[in-house]
């Protein structure tokens, strides 16, 4: 099974110039990622990426993308 890596991080923008760049240096091509809809992850799979998402307006979680963990982490829930 690969491993399991949560990343996070508090940034002042949240715009694909801002998160893209973040991505690449995190992960390898190749990698899973999970995330919403939020328009900044827009084209995550177009850069080499296996790109999971959440609908927020169709769902809160699935089994397959968990993304919330975050949250958590930061002491928001």
């Amino acid at each position: 099974m690969p491993a399991r890596v949560w990343f996070g991080l508090i940034v002042d923008d949240v715009g694909s110039s801002t998160l893209q760049p973040l991505i690449r240096k995190q992960f390898r091509k190749g990698s899973t990622t999970c995330s919403d809809t939020w328009k900044g992850y827009t084209g995550i799979a177009a850069n080499g990426y296996v790109h999971r998402l959440v609908d927020h307006q169709k769902e809160f979680a699935n089994k397959e993308t968990h993304i919330n963990m975050g949250w958590k982490v930061f002491g928001v829930i």
